[in-house]
């Protein structure tokens, strides 16, 4: 089975490419950078992608199996250049699903993000949910998703958009930019400053789901198991950890890791708490994905901080 996964170069793109090299697949890493040798993906060929070059796309498309389109633009990027995040998140993407399905690629697979619902995430939210978020990051996303549907529905390529919580975990290599994202800045910040600051409300509730949940759930989907043929008999699909928790219970956690594993009594530092509302992002489809366990998020915590205190030097206890 021949995988391409574009993004190859990010943050759950590169988890998921060093992944699935580790575990022998035929991989090919796409990327708007020019890539080298990856050492953390050995088994890997990295090519550059055109994402405005509909034949160059058909190319790189022929012989594959599978694709899992993890290349988007972040959330602050597409506020800052709307017309960009529209035109990549959602036109490039169609781009890449018309030579995908030109080249008879079996499967598809887009990362989008839970974030599509709302911009303030409260209460019970399903697939069923309406989307009502009109961030770019959003409705960028959203124009992806309506592209690969027609795609499916005109050409019986199978699809499956996941719609990703709050992902959080170590990436491939630590000059990724992941560390604005609220759990690895705070296990960066126990390593650089022996203390955490929480900028917003610490009562603020967010869903929060591994990078190993997600790899695991990857993995599956592009294999040829039962698991792969009932995701593709969706459109969609929520992955989260199907419960919530406040910045401050999760910076909590994670001195409580830190403490136990270096012997040393990081502070918290915060602003007043004020009420929040608590969100609960769950799937209609237990039987696919599972709730994820307390545990898991305490040992994603522990393999973040254990990467972070590797990489990340100490430089003083600044306020």
């Amino acid at each position: 089975m021949r995988i391409l996964v574009t993004g190859g170069l990010g943050y759950i793109g590169g988890r998921l490419s060093q992944h699935l090299s580790l575990n022998g697949f035929d991989l090919i890493i796409a990327s708007r950078r020019t890539p080298k040798q990856l050492e953390w993906a050995p088994r890997a060929q990295a090519i550059n992608i055109s994402w405005d070059n509909s034949d160059e796309l058909y190319k790189l498309c022929d012989g594959v199996n599978c694709i899992v389109h993890a290349a988007g633009m972040n959330a602050n990027d597409c506020l800052l250049d709307p017309l960009a995040a529209i035109e990549f998140n959602g036109y490039a993407t169609g781009r890449l699903v018309e030579a995908a399905c030109r080249a008879k690629v079996d499967k598809f697979v887009l990362l989008s993000t839970a974030h599509v619902y709302n911009s303030s995430l409260a209460g019970v939210i399903n697939e069923k949910t309406t989307p009502r978020n009109i961030h770019p990051y959003a409705t960028s996303n959203l124009e992806a998703e309506r592209i690969l549907n027609n795609a499916s529905l005109r050409s019986g390529i199978k699809t499956i958009i996941l719609r990703l919580s709050n992902v959080f975990g170590p990436p491939s290599h630590h000059s990724i930019s992941c560390w604005n994202l609220f759990v690895n800045d705070i296990c960066r910040q126990l390593s650089t400053h022996h203390r955490v600051k929480i900028n917003g409300n610490p009562n603020l509730h967010r869903d929060f789901v591994p990078m190993s949940h997600v790899l695991k759930l990857l993995t599956s989907i592009v294999e040829d198991s039962r698991l792969s043929n009932q995701v593709f008999s969706l459109d969609k699909l929520n992955v989260s950890s199907q419960t919530s928790f406040s910045l401050l219970d999760m910076a909590m956690r994670a001195v409580k890791i830190y403490s136990s594993t270096y012997f040393i009594e990081p502070s918290i530092i915060h602003p007043l708490p004020s009420p929040s509302p608590a969100v609960l992002i769950q799937s209609i489809y237990p039987e696919i994905v599972n709730a994820i366990s307390p545990t898991s998020i305490e040992l994603e915590l522990e393999t973040l901080i254990r990467y972070c205190h590797e990489h990340f030097p100490y430089i003083g206890s600044s306020k």
